[in-house]
Protein backbone atom coordinates (compact mmCIF):
# COMPACT_ATOMS: atom_id res chain seq x y z
CA UNK A 1 0.00 0.00 0.00
CA UNK A 2 1.37 3.27 -0.87
CA UNK A 3 0.79 6.20 1.39
CA UNK A 4 0.39 9.14 -0.34
CA UNK A 5 1.24 11.16 2.47
CA UNK A 6 -0.68 15.00 2.84
CA UNK A 7 1.48 17.55 4.09
CA UNK A 8 -1.38 20.25 5.45
CA UNK A 9 -0.19 23.95 5.92
CA UNK A 10 -0.61 25.16 9.96
CA UNK A 11 -0.51 28.62 11.34
CA UNK A 12 1.39 28.19 14.31
CA UNK A 13 1.41 31.12 17.08
CA UNK A 14 4.13 33.10 15.19
CA UNK A 15 2.02 33.27 12.31
CA UNK A 16 -0.54 34.71 14.38
CA UNK A 17 1.23 37.15 16.47
CA UNK A 18 2.82 38.32 12.73
CA UNK A 19 -0.77 38.82 11.17
CA UNK A 20 -1.78 40.62 14.78
CA UNK A 21 1.03 43.49 14.39
CA UNK A 22 0.38 43.99 10.97
CA UNK A 23 -3.32 44.39 11.47
CA UNK A 24 -2.64 46.78 14.08
CA UNK A 25 -0.14 48.65 12.40
CA UNK A 26 -2.50 48.66 9.22
CA UNK A 27 -5.12 50.20 11.50
CA UNK A 28 -2.79 53.10 13.15
CA UNK A 29 -1.44 54.08 9.44
CA UNK A 30 -5.31 53.95 8.45
CA UNK A 31 -6.25 55.95 11.05
CA UNK A 32 -3.70 58.69 10.79
CA UNK A 33 -3.87 58.78 6.73
CA UNK A 34 -7.72 60.25 7.79
CA UNK A 35 -6.93 62.77 10.49
CA UNK A 36 -4.22 64.22 8.19
CA UNK A 37 -6.91 64.57 5.24
CA UNK A 38 -9.24 66.40 7.60
CA UNK A 39 -9.43 69.89 6.75
CA UNK A 40 -11.75 71.83 8.53
CA UNK A 41 -9.99 71.88 11.92
CA UNK A 42 -10.95 75.27 13.66
CA UNK A 43 -10.28 76.83 16.46
CA UNK A 44 -13.15 78.64 18.96
CA UNK A 45 -10.92 81.55 18.52
CA UNK A 46 -8.06 82.90 16.69
CA UNK A 47 -6.39 84.92 19.49
CA UNK A 48 -7.26 82.21 22.60
CA UNK A 49 -3.60 82.88 23.34
CA UNK A 50 -4.48 86.46 24.08
CA UNK A 51 -7.65 85.92 25.40
CA UNK A 52 -6.79 82.94 28.01
CA UNK A 53 -4.17 85.84 29.67
CA UNK A 54 -7.44 88.36 30.31
CA UNK A 55 -9.60 85.12 31.47
CA UNK A 56 -8.97 86.62 34.85
CA UNK A 57 -11.14 89.60 34.28
CA UNK A 58 -14.06 87.15 32.62
CA UNK A 59 -13.92 84.75 35.86
CA UNK A 60 -14.38 87.86 38.15
CA UNK A 61 -17.40 89.11 35.50
CA UNK A 62 -18.97 85.71 35.76
CA UNK A 63 -18.59 85.83 39.53
CA UNK A 64 -20.30 88.89 39.89
CA UNK A 65 -23.23 88.13 37.50
CA UNK A 66 -23.57 84.87 39.78
CA UNK A 67 -24.50 87.37 42.36
CA UNK A 68 -27.12 88.88 40.37
CA UNK A 69 -31.09 88.30 41.41
CA UNK A 70 -31.20 86.65 37.88
CA UNK A 71 -29.24 86.29 34.88
CA UNK A 72 -30.48 87.21 31.37
CA UNK A 73 -32.30 84.20 29.30
CA UNK A 74 -32.53 83.74 25.91
CA UNK A 75 -34.96 82.08 24.30
CA UNK A 76 -35.33 80.59 20.70
CA UNK A 77 -37.65 79.91 18.25
CA UNK A 78 -36.25 77.61 15.87
CA UNK A 79 -38.87 77.87 12.90
CA UNK A 80 -38.18 81.47 12.55
CA UNK A 81 -35.03 81.93 13.45
CA UNK A 82 -35.97 84.42 15.95
CA UNK A 83 -33.87 84.87 19.32
CA UNK A 84 -35.15 86.59 21.82
CA UNK A 85 -32.66 88.36 24.65
CA UNK A 86 -34.57 88.77 28.06
CA UNK A 87 -32.97 91.04 30.65
CA UNK A 88 -36.56 91.73 32.34
CA UNK A 89 -35.69 89.46 35.20
CA UNK A 90 -32.51 90.85 35.94
CA UNK A 91 -33.61 94.30 37.38
CA UNK A 92 -31.08 96.18 34.78
CA UNK A 93 -32.44 97.95 32.45
CA UNK A 94 -29.59 100.71 31.07
CA UNK A 95 -27.65 97.66 29.33
CA UNK A 96 -25.23 97.86 27.30
CA UNK A 97 -22.88 95.21 26.17
CA UNK A 98 -22.80 92.45 23.95
CA UNK A 99 -24.25 89.14 22.55
CA UNK A 100 -21.99 86.43 20.50
CA UNK A 101 -23.31 83.14 19.27
CA UNK A 102 -20.78 80.45 18.53
CA UNK A 103 -21.44 77.63 16.50
CA UNK A 104 -18.83 74.70 17.59
CA UNK A 105 -18.78 72.69 14.61
CA UNK A 106 -18.75 75.67 11.95
CA UNK A 107 -17.06 78.93 12.78
CA UNK A 108 -18.41 80.88 9.36
CA UNK A 109 -21.93 80.65 11.30
CA UNK A 110 -20.41 82.63 14.38
CA UNK A 111 -22.46 85.46 14.74
CA UNK A 112 -22.32 89.12 16.92
CA UNK A 113 -24.96 91.03 18.28
CA UNK A 114 -24.90 94.52 20.12
CA UNK A 115 -27.18 94.54 23.13
CA UNK A 116 -29.70 97.51 22.73
CA UNK A 117 -33.05 96.39 24.52
CA UNK A 118 -36.21 97.85 24.46
CA UNK A 119 -38.19 98.84 27.51
CA UNK A 120 -39.80 95.65 28.70
CA UNK A 121 -36.06 94.82 28.91
CA UNK A 122 -35.76 92.53 25.80
CA UNK A 123 -34.31 92.46 22.19
CA UNK A 124 -35.43 90.39 19.45
CA UNK A 125 -32.77 89.37 16.94
CA UNK A 126 -33.54 87.94 13.26
CA UNK A 127 -30.26 85.23 13.31
CA UNK A 128 -28.80 85.60 9.95
CA UNK A 129 -27.31 81.94 8.72
CA UNK A 130 -29.06 80.27 11.05
CA UNK A 131 -29.13 76.63 11.39
CA UNK A 132 -30.21 73.62 13.95
CA UNK A 133 -28.06 72.54 16.67
CA UNK A 134 -25.77 73.32 19.58
CA UNK A 135 -24.16 77.06 19.80
CA UNK A 136 -22.46 78.71 22.80
CA UNK A 137 -23.64 81.80 24.06
CA UNK A 138 -21.66 84.29 25.91
CA UNK A 139 -23.12 87.59 27.15
CA UNK A 140 -20.65 90.60 28.38
CA UNK A 141 -22.45 93.38 29.68
CA UNK A 142 -22.16 96.53 31.71
CA UNK A 143 -24.39 97.73 33.75
CA UNK A 144 -23.49 101.14 35.78
CA UNK A 145 -20.07 101.30 35.29
CA UNK A 146 -19.95 97.56 36.27
CA UNK A 147 -19.01 94.72 33.79
CA UNK A 148 -20.82 91.11 33.70
CA UNK A 149 -20.69 87.96 31.92
CA UNK A 150 -22.51 84.80 31.44
CA UNK A 151 -22.53 82.38 28.90
CA UNK A 152 -24.67 79.07 28.42
CA UNK A 153 -24.82 76.57 25.29
CA UNK A 154 -28.23 76.23 23.70
CA UNK A 155 -29.18 73.93 21.26
CA UNK A 156 -32.05 75.15 18.82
Amino acid sequence: MDHISKKSFRLGWGWGITFGIAGFMSFILAMVTISMRQKDIHLQADNYYEQQLSYQSVIDQKRKASLLPGLPSIKADPVSGVLVLDFSHTQQQDVHGRLSLFRPSDPSLDQDYEIHLDSSGQQILQLEKYRYGKWLCKIAWTHRGEAYYTEFSLLF
